[in-house]
């Protein structure tokens, strides 16, 4: 331990020597509404100008640079996002640097004290240096880290002060700010003023260890002072105040000592014992306010405070625990990013992040790949968030090996541990991203655990890079990235895996992909070793991008174009009009659960709904006549009971309103609780369909999951749909009709070709056929294509590239009649684009008297080599039928793996609504209709739908396959027709609102 100790000092003394804006000690600033701190956000004058840019800062000052011609630009903010410069991917552009300028008046107040000035910048991108009033004053090249300048001797009291900034980004380790991420230049965060007391606080670190019932808040307190000339101050103390919920629970007061007038004074060590504390974590973020005071009799000097949550993190038995109880994280990774903002994010962002992150039940954070904004940390404390913060230094690997960047690297660990150590949210230190695992990265992880060693560090993912294989040994945590579900498995049973297993980035969201989720968190949820993971990622890194007419713009959704990763190209992953795009860089950016405006994707009900710790356990219950169901629900929090959660249920019979009412919810941590629907089912009600809906709320009346349970009565009651006829006589063959009666005014049409048409009077409802052959390509598509090319992989099987295929022959039709129905057996031949095989379609339509259709039919192969992302008989439904309702799974779109989200039920939507297009699950009854109550309606067993907009009409699929939703460079499953496939359902035209009685409840 001794020749660690040694080794860091002398890199302390080697990261001194290399950093120009490192003081001999740092001060801790006030509040920014204190009134010694002076805000510098605002506008500033701009100039950017190409390569590295040198101006003579005399010239300026004197005002002989005409700076008055320069732009006007806010700050904080990224050039990029006011039209400067070339917006790039990752790599940002070396030849580019940005000045800034401005004017500004010390206040009034400060212009009659003793106190020493300092000039913080809370965020600038990449490097920068700053001169104030003619004179340079030093420089910082940590673009997420907090930077600090005693400006004294520059400031200027009484006059206008003049500062310039000149922000690069072409310095030798730029490349540890650029992750998977957009490169964005400027100040991007707060610039203020802070006027430094004579004696002040240089550093506080606050810990809280608990033990039973008992707990303690200890402050260790680093106060200097400036220069003394009659020697050290006397009466000087510290002033520690505890309250809670605006309360005093103690107080505590400390004299500063002084060996002599040589010496700086002794850090305090103040602690508060408390009994039965209230205690912090993520389900009760309880949160006490300290006040510290530095005073001589009535004199303050500095006054700070901080929030503070008592709590203690440890490792036991495998286990992380917090408050001596093992937690899970249910996680994600976030980028600080807006799309017209940039990097330049607000507190209502964050607030609206945050937010939207508890509706969905997420409750920890990692930090990907920077520490964020300082405000962050302070509303995580608040809402109650674990967070996993990370030194940022996640890119350029091979930079990270140089032996002569180690200074560098232990400077952005001091940087980011001394600014969020006292936050009680900070879980984990995550020691970078990805690297390799070099004498330096070693280096970093223990300088982490010097400065604090309350909390673990990880390692965060397995190397990608081919420098070393496997987990450092020292590490904390075992943090893998991207396990399959059988890896999780393994993790989970491997007993040489003894410390908690967090993956810290696990199931890519690339275009709601997510596959498994609830599959893999069912095992890290009953995993002892498991404390969760994060998914990849939360928000869209889309940026609002003009379009100059005429300008080529590369459409993600198009065709297979690889983009580099570093190209500026305009690529649009989706249009906001028709001179703006919203540009996530193709498939690297474009992995969220929440859009750029945090707009909810299908993904993000997923997330909800697999995460959520209520769960209930039942998705049928079977009742007798008369009985009352009975559901279980399971409680996964860590730390309360469900008492203070609520739970509204409420009975549809046929879609229509029963009985509602409130269950009690009294589930302990991690138990189970029977409950008892107070309602039984009556004979009258039995043969219909019963569903029981179930919405939770949290205390803080967020509604965080919606069930629905199916109830069937086990005894069969139901009624038979009246209308049709019994079948009557042998079918006999009988010439080709142009069409057929369905009932009055309703016809189903045929073409010479085979296409069929169902009409109601002149109105088109609905024609066919068309076959479903796959799925509209995305970017996992591209990205899976560009990866295999990549990495020299064997070609994929050929996937049919069409979502439909209406290109097709008649190749026979047979006529069939008796007293009850007319049939038609047709086989059509599909013609699949760029092949030389087709798909046969055998389809039998019979049509009743009742006006019934029933489809019957058949795909299989002709020659066929193709795989396909999906299959199933289309019907083309016209662009007025709008309305859509249908029962089966909803209201968002499922997938095989990706089905959480989904609840039994009646649902109702139109066709431009987002979340219309894709596959839904388990749909017995469909209902499209337009304004008029004219439509088609459609009954089937449980069943594949799908749903997809297609020119002036859309398509209704029934899907006999659909592929899953895979993770960025996995293979989708496919089919072949190699096997017959088989599939039907019944058809109904409708007017006036006149349905059968199996599609009632859907109008």
């Amino acid at each position: 331990m001794k020749n660690l100790k040694y080794i860091v000092i002398q890199l302390l003394c080697l990261l001194l020597f290399l950093s120009t804006t490192l003081q001999s000690h740092a001060i801790l600033p006030e509040k920014m509404q204190s009134s010694w701190v002076s805000s510098l956000n605002g506008e500033w004058k701009f100039k950017l100008e190409k390569g590295k840019s040198e101006i003579n800062a005399k010239t300026v000052f004197n005002g002989e640079e005409l700076t008055a011609e320069w732009d006007n630009l806010s700050v904080p903010s990224n050039w990029e996002m006011h039209g400067f410069g070339k917006l790039k991917y990752k790599i940002p552009a070396t030849d580019e640097t940005g000045w800034y300028y401005r004017e500004f008046d010390v206040p009034e107040s400060w212009k009659t004290t003793n106190r020493k000035i300092h000039l913080y910048f809370e965020g600038v991108a990449y490097g920068f240096e700053v001169w104030l009033n003619g004179k340079r004053i030093g420089d910082f090249e940590s673009a997420f880290n907090r930077a600090e300048f005693d400006i004294q001797k520059y400031i200027k009291k009484n006059e206008k002060n003049k500062i310039l900034v000149r922000v690069y980004s072409n310095h030798g380790h730029v490349g540890f700010d650029c992750s998977d991420s957009w490169s964005l230049h400027g100040i991007f965060r707060d610039v203020y003023l802070y006027a430094a007391p004579q004696m002040h606080f240089d550093k506080v670190v606050i810990t809280t260890p608990v033990e039973g019932a008992q707990a303690e808040v200890n402050i260790l307190s680093d106060i200097h002072s400036f220069q003394l000339k009659n020697g050290p101050l006397k009466n000087v103390e510290l002033e520690a105040t505890l309250k809670y919920d605006g309360k005093i629970i103690k107080t505590n007061k400390q004299h500063l000592v002084w060996e002599g007038k040589h010496y700086m004074p002794r850090p305090l060590n103040t602690t508060f014992k408390l009994e039965n504390p209230k205690l912090w974590n993520a389900e009760t973020p309880n949160l006490y306010d300290l006040e510290l005071i530095l005073k001589q009799g009535d004199k303050v000097f500095q006054r700070i405070s901080r929030r503070v949550g008592v709590r203690e993190i440890s490792i036991k038995n495998s286990q992380l625990m917090v408050n001596d109880a093992p937690i899970k994280l249910r996680g994600v990774n976030r980028h600080e990013m807006h799309p017209e903002r940039g990097r330049a994010v607000s507190e209502e962002d964050m607030r609206l992040d945050l937010e939207l992150m508890k509706q969905a039940n997420i409750n920890t954070i990692r930090c990907s790949h920077y520490p964020p904004h300082a405000r962050f940390f302070e509303l995580c404390d608040e809402y109650g968030f674990y967070v996993i913060n990370e030194i940022p230094l996640g890119f350029d690997e091979y930079s990270q090996k140089i032996p002569g960047n180690l200074g560098v690297m232990l400077e952005r660990v001091n940087h980011t541990v001394n600014r969020d150590i006292n936050h009680a949210s900070v879980l984990i230190w995550s020691v970078g991203n990805e690297n390799p695992v070099c004498t330096n990265w070693v280096k970093m992880y223990e300088y982490c655990k010097m400065l604090d060693s309350t909390r673990p560090a990880l390692y965060s993912g397995n190397n990608f890079h081919g420098f070393l294989y496997g987990m450092p040994v020292n590490t904390d945590v075992f943090a893998d990235h991207y396990p399959s579900t059988e890896e999780i498995i393994e993790h989970r049973d491997d007993k040489t895996i003894k410390s908690p297993i967090i993956y810290t980035e696990y199931n890519h969201a690339l275009d709601q992909a997510l596959y498994d989720l609830e599959a893999r968190w069912n095992i890290m949820q009953n995993s002892k070793k498991h404390a969760g993971g994060c998914i990849w990622d939360w928000v869209d890194q889309e940026l609002l991008r003009p379009v100059q007419k005429g300008a080529k713009v590369y459409d993600t959704r198009a065709k297979d174009f690889t983009y580099p990763v570093n190209s500026s190209a305009l690529i649009a992953n989706r249009w906001k009009n028709d001179s703006t795009i919203l540009d996530c860089h193709g498939a690297y950016g474009n992995d969220g659960i929440v859009d750029g405006y945090r707009k909810p994707s299908v993904s993000y009900f997923e997330v909800k709904a697999v995460y959520c710790p209520v769960k209930f356990m039942d998705d049928k219950v079977s009742v007798g006549i008369n009985e009352s169901p009975s559901i279980q629900v399971r409680n996964n929090y860590d730390f309360i009971d469900l008492s203070q959660h609520k739970c509204v249920w409420k009975w549809y019979s046929n879609n229509k309103l029963q009985k509602e009412g409130i269950l009690t919810l009294t589930a302990l941590p991690h138990t189970v609780q029977q409950l008892q629907i107070p309602f039984s089912l009556k004979k009258a009600l039995a043969d219909n369909v019963n569903i029981v809906e179930l919405s939770v709320y949290d205390h803080n009346e967020r509604k965080i999951r919606t069930k629905t349970i199916e109830i069937i009565a086990n005894k069969a009651l139901a009624e038979k749909d009246g209308g049709d006829s019994e079948e009557v006589g042998e079918l006999k063959s009988i010439p080709a009709l142009s069409s057929v009666q369905l009932a009055s005014n309703q016809t189903l049409r045929f073409g010479a070709n085979g296409k069929f048409q169902f009409y109601a009077g002149a109105n088109l409802m609905a024609e066919g056929p068309v076959l479903k052959t796959g799925r509209k390509a995305d970017n996992t598509t591209h990205w899976l294509s560009y990866y295999n090319k990549k990495k020299k992989r064997p070609e994929i099987p050929t996937i049919y590239p069409d979502v439909f295929a209406d290109k097709y022959r008649l190749v026979s039709q047979k006529w069939f009649q008796n007293k009850s129905n007319t049939t038609i057996e047709l086989v059509y031949a599909f013609k699949l684009k760029g092949e030389n095989e087709e798909v046969l379609l055998n389809l039998n339509i019979s049509v009743a008297k009742s006006g019934k259709v029933d489809f019957n039919y058949q795909l299989k192969e002709a020659g066929l080599n193709a795989k396909f992302l999906g299959l199933g008989l289309g019907l083309k439904i016209p662009d007025a039928m709008q309305n859509i309702a249908w029962l089966g799974d909803g209201p968002y779109p499922q997938y095989p793996k990706k089905a959480s989200s989904g609840n039994f039920n009646y649902h109702k939507m139109k066709t431009d609504d987002d979340h219309f297009e894709g596959n839904h699950t388990n749909i017995t009854a469909i209902l499209a209709s337009n304004n008029k109550k004219m439509g088609i309606g459609i009954l089937s067993e449980k069943q594949n739908w799908g749903m997809n907009k297609q020119d002036a009409a859309y398509i209704l699929s029934n899907n006999l396959f659909v592929a899953d939703r895979v993770k960025k460079g996995a293979v989708p499953s496919l089919i072949s027709l190699d096997s017959i496939q088989e599939g039907s359902f019944s058809l109904f035209l409708f007017r006036n609102g006149k349905v059968s009685k199996q599609l009632r409840g859907l109008l």
